[in-house]
């Protein structure tokens, strides 16, 4: 399965990328976000593992992800 989401944000690459990168700030905007973590040094490449747990209705979502895709200032890619 395959679940993407995206939106466009009128602002310079370099204001916003912290809000996508770093957990503090993506906890900031990301309400139904409970945690959010890098679990282990690697961040800024290709298979870096993340780990997080999100809010839903239904319960929390628990999702160990690693990045698949790894542009800096541009996108994010999870797997």
């Amino acid at each position: 399965m395959e679940v993407t989401k995206s939106i466009d944000i009128t602002a310079q690459p370099e204001n916003i990328w912290p809000f996508m990168y770093e957990p503090m700030k993506i906890l900031e905007w990301y309400i139904p976000l409970q945690k959010f973590k890098y679990t282990s040094n690697q961040r800024n490449k290709v298979g870096a593992p993340i780990y997080f747990e999100e809010k839903t209705t239904g319960g929390t979502i628990k999702l160990n992800c690693v990045v698949t895709e790894y542009k800096e200032q541009n996108s994010l890619p999870l797997k």
